[in-house]
């Protein structure tokens, strides 16, 4: 390597040989008395200056980058900086190692030689095998956490790709997570691989008519990798080996519809699953039926979340009876009732759970349609539950509205009807009229209101004597279109629920509406309604109406708030029908 001073000397040289050409072609222009091999030389001469300068520029340019401050921090805090910059670039491009390369030559080698710059292995949109095969050989020996997730119309080739580049390295994952489209056949590989690193493993297998093979998959030879704590499986039956599932502290299967566990192999799995602080079972067809609850429940101390959504009411039932868990405050529960959720779900084998479910309850909610109604309350525990019966109403939010704990109060309760016939809306009225804990009522869309409006304006005989309905009734949302006769009822039932209307001196008077709003559905144009407001609406239907809501009431006409005087306010909130 030549010195700095024979770079100049050599330098200097170049430069007078090539004054002297071109003072040469100034005095002469005649290009045809050159020879071909004098212009070669000079053109060779101009070259080696080229390159000289570019060496000299990139000497310099590396000498002045190191007085830059960052370049001043030890190399390896300078990779931590590196890191939070890659961890925010979830494309799966590795852009991020490529950009910051680029900056100098002293990042360009730190980046290149940092194994912990490429331990993230993502393909999320289709990322090339190319950059995926770079990141595993330059993260060396480095535990790798893998994302695969497959992008829309992606060949099963591609995804068998992926996997083949990765088995190899299994002895080197931490954290693993593979979201697959169709059977995925590179899975049979799976049974033999070793990985004594991996502490998380997610497996989802999108296919839409379930899983295909007659056996479950063998994963990792029916060992537990021993630094294995949660395990996530979607769509993927596997043996149910308790030897697979100790020591895990999450446990999460979901759409396992062949080849399921029985619920005396998940209790035999969850026995030995002492350290477990999160279940959670979604949509799994259980083999057989549950049979007798076992004289020696399960124990779960470390127990402190559970789910347990879609599954059959008698499943559902069967592991919370099995099941102790003290410190499990925080589920949800979801399940369809096709008969009394008293007798067939929350029966006296799961009086253990009753406080936890009931307590610390923020609101509760019922949704009626044409086929179904679903009953939710939300708090520590959220419960979903859909029954298609009105029969079982009443008593099903009685019990759920029943807290043991005599400070939490009565959650308040909130009502949607759509698309029913008006015989089942008077009846799903007439099961909840006397709930005092009856905040809010939404009506519509395609269904007829006169019915509802109706009871809203008269009384009914509820056990003690005669009451309004709806003592509690505070808001009403009406997301229909109304004729005449409709609107004269809501005149009729607001004039009486505010004290307007003459009733009986031995009837306590019901809580005042403080809100009514106009919501939108397919239906209905919202500019429509909105232009329509002071030509047809406003005052023949809304302004006594808006009197009679007095000013601490709230009209909400299509998402805009209407003053006493009939002026509406920007659209500041916006109620939209989504059921």
């Amino acid at each position: 390597m030549q010195a700095p001073g024979d770079m100049d000397d050599t330098f200097v040289h170049h430069l007078r040989r090539l004054a002297l050409f071109m003072s040469d072609h100034a005095e002469d222009h005649d290009i045809d008395r050159r020879t071909l091999a004098q212009c070669e030389e000079n053109l060779g001469t101009l070259r080696s200056v080229q390159k000289l300068l570019e060496r000299r520029v990139a000497s310099v340019g590396r000498r002045r980058n190191t007085f830059a401050p960052i370049n001043a921090l030890p190399p390896e805090l300078l990779v931590t900086i590196f890191m939070f910059t890659i961890d925010d670039d979830w494309g799966g491009t590795y852009a991020s190692q490529a950009t910051l390369a680029l900056v100098c030559s002293h990042w360009y080698h730190l980046v290149n030689d940092s194994p912990s710059l490429w331990t993230d292995i993502r393909n999320l949109t289709g990322t090339p095998l190319a950059w995926v095969t770079r990141a595993l050989e330059k993260s060396k020996g480095a535990p790798l956490n893998i994302t695969f997730t497959s992008s829309w119309g992606m060949e099963p080739a591609a995804q068998n790709v992926f996997l083949d580049a990765i088995f190899p390295h299994a002895h080197r994952w931490k954290a693993v997570s593979l979201w697959l489209e169709g059977q995925a056949q590179g899975l049979e590989a799976m049974a033999t691989l070793s990985a004594p690193l991996l502490e998380y493993f997610s497996l989802s297998i999108d296919e839409h008519g379930g899983w295909a093979p007659d056996q479950p998959l063998n994963i990792f030879g029916g060992q537990r990798p021993p630094r294995l704590r949660e395990l996530d499986l979607a769509g993927v039956p596997i043996p149910w080996n308790p030897t697979i599932f100790c020591q895990l502290t999450s446990l999460s299967i979901s759409r396992i519809f062949r080849l399921g566990p029985s619920v005396d192999q998940l209790l035999a799995v969850l026995s030995t699953c002492s350290n477990l602080e999160s279940l959670s079972i979604r949509e799994v067809t259980f083999s057989g039926s549950p049979g007798a609850l076992s004289p020696n429940p399960t124990p779960m101390p470390a127990l402190k979340r559970l789910a347990l959504c879609e599954l059959s009411p008698a499943t559902s039932n069967g592991i919370l009876g099995a099941i102790r868990a003290p410190n499990c405050k925080t589920g949800e529960l979801s399940c369809y009732i096709n008969r009394d959720p008293l007798e067939t779900l929350f029966t006296s084998d799961i009086s253990h759970f009753f406080d936890h479910m009931r307590s610390n309850v923020n609101a509760g909610s019922i949704a009626c349609s044409l086929n179904r109604i679903m009953i939710t309350w939300t708090g520590q525990w959220t419960i979903n539950l859909n029954m298609g019966d009105t029969a079982f109403l009443r008593r099903t939010v009685n019990w759920l509205s029943t807290s043991t704990d005599p400070s939490s109060g009565t959650p308040p309760l909130d009502l949607s009807i759509y698309g029913m016939q008006p015989p089942m809306i008077e009846d799903t009225l007439a099961a909840v009229s006397d709930m005092e804990s009856l905040r809010q009522i939404s009506l519509g869309p395609d269904i007829s209101v006169v019915g509802a409006l109706a009871l809203l304006a008269t009384f009914s005989l509820a056990e003690g004597g005669a009451r309004w309905p709806f003592p509690g009734l505070e808001e009403l949302l009406i997301g229909v279109s109304m004729n005449d006769d409709e609107w004269e009822r809501l005149l009729h039932a607001l004039r009486t629920r505010q004290g307007e209307q003459e009733g009986q001196a031995d009837i306590q008077q019901p809580k005042p509406l403080r809100k009514l709003e106009f919501l939108v559905d397919w239906t209905i144009e919202t500019n429509t309604m909105i232009n329509n407001f002071s030509s047809i609406y406003w005052p023949n239907y809304l302004g006594e109406i808006r009197r009679l809501l007095g000013p601490k009431g709230e009209l909400i006409w299509y998402g805009r708030a209407v003053t006493l005087e009939g002026v509406m306010e920007d659209a500041h909130e916006f109620g939209i029908w989504n059921n």
